[in-house]
């Protein structure tokens, strides 16, 4: 089965985390600035966060006075998958971080008992700051995670081999497979529009099951994202198993 959402409707749909203080803090906005490959305007529908018309996308503000808070949104139609692949679209928009800073934008998970987050997705600055990055880290059975894996560019600042101002929006698809029962055969692949970049192989995940999927800015009072300031960009988030 596939299931891919327009953002608004991901948005709407799914389970909004994250408190909007009347002091500046993290958010999650509807823009028409957000929207990237594959949003498609829907009549009569404005994007909620600034009353244009579509398409619209998902901007994840982050305030760098008190990037502290949580703001996610969850799909929970995955039910307890042995297989799971997604897909996204990402832009880095205007978003500023110190050289090395990073924090979680994806947290792929079980939650029945025991509760167990199994893979994560970051959104890096590598290269002394040059570089946009996606990395990802994944866990076996026995708790420990893969190798931290090399960053996949996204775009980097001009002057750079591949500039955000000129390559645009990225497609990222993570391909997620549980071993067999009692063998070492699970994996993880990454994909940059369409090209496969990175992979987990020879994975002892055999107990692990797939419930939900968060994305947006996760686990920010860990101190990672280092004074982190402005908006990146998702979309057109696709799911099959």
């Amino acid at each position: 089965m596939t299931r891919t959402f327009k953002i608004s409707a991901l948005v709407l749909g799914a389970v909004l985390i994250g408190a909007m203080p009347a002091m500046a803090a993290n958010e999650l906005l509807v823009t028409s600035a957000a929207a990237l490959p594959g949003s498609v305007a829907q009549p009569g529908v404005t994007c909620s966060g600034d009353g244009l018309p579509g398409p619209c996308g998902l901007e994840v503000v982050i305030d760098g006075a008190s990037n502290t808070n949580d703001v996610y949104v969850v799909s929970s139609h995955p039910n307890a998958e042995t297989t799971y692949n997604f897909s996204f679209y990402i832009y880095p928009g205007n978003l500023t971080m110190p050289p090395t800073g990073e924090f979680v934008i994806g947290n792929i998970r079980k939650t029945e008992a025991p509760a167990r987050n199994f893979f994560f997705v970051y959104l890096r600055k590598t290269g002394n700051g040059l570089y946009w990055t996606i990395q990802t880290n994944a866990r076996e059975d026995n708790g420990s995670f893969q190798p931290w894996q090399v960053p996949i560019k996204i775009c980097g600042v001009p002057g750079t081999t591949i500039p955000c101002d000129s390559v645009g929006p990225q497609e990222f698809r993570f391909e997620w497979t549980a071993s067999d029962p009692g063998m070492s055969n699970g994996s993880l692949k990454i994909y940059k529009n369409g090209s496969l970049k990175k992979e987990f192989l020879n994975m002892d995940n055999d107990g692990q099951t797939i419930d939900e999927s968060w994305f947006g800015a996760v686990w920010m009072s860990n101190g990672t994202q280092g004074n982190s300031n402005g908006s990146y960009y998702f979309d057109t988030f696709t799911s099959t198993r």
